[in-house]
């Protein structure tokens, strides 16, 4: 019988070691989460001082929009062909100019952009706008 209760005193000794160390550890986790929590309270309350910052702001722009609302809108003249300017190539820089002389000639976009130094984005715009002004041109002398 002596060695029975030498064995339960073992067992209950690790049993005892067992469950402080699981205690130790629920206690950690516990301190962890407490601290988690903490944080996630100050970053709420953070963001809501920046949201009622915002908020704040907002409601200004609303009052200062209704404000320019109530306004009376002046009248904006009709422009006639003589107000707009000739927008043809003399008004465009010596670039441009080449630009479109380039696109004329039936050079890619690619090959303009890589002669003139210019992206191919710019050339893209440019000769847009090129062939709306020669549009609208060809529309007026009609």
């Amino acid at each position: 019988m002596d060695s029975i209760g030498i064995i339960l005193f073992i067992l209950n000794v690790i049993l005892i070691i067992v469950t402080t160390r699981k205690i130790n550890r629920f206690m950690t986790l516990k301190q962890d989460y407490r601290s988690i929590e903490e944080n996630i309270q100050a970053m709420v309350r953070e963001n809501t001082d920046i949201i009622e910052v915002i908020l704040s702001e907002l409601e200004d722009k609303i009052t200062e929009a209704k404000l320019l609302m109530k306004q009376p809108i002046k009248a904006i003249p009709e422009d006639t062909e003589q107000d707009r300017p000739n927008l043809m190539p003399e008004a465009i820089n010596q670039t441009n100019f080449d630009m479109i002389e380039l696109y004329k000639r039936g050079m890619s976009v690619q090959e303009i952009a890589k002669r003139v130094g210019v992206s191919q984005g710019e050339i893209k715009l440019k000769i847009n706008l090129y062939n709306r002004m020669k549009e609208e041109d060809s529309a007026n002398s009609i």
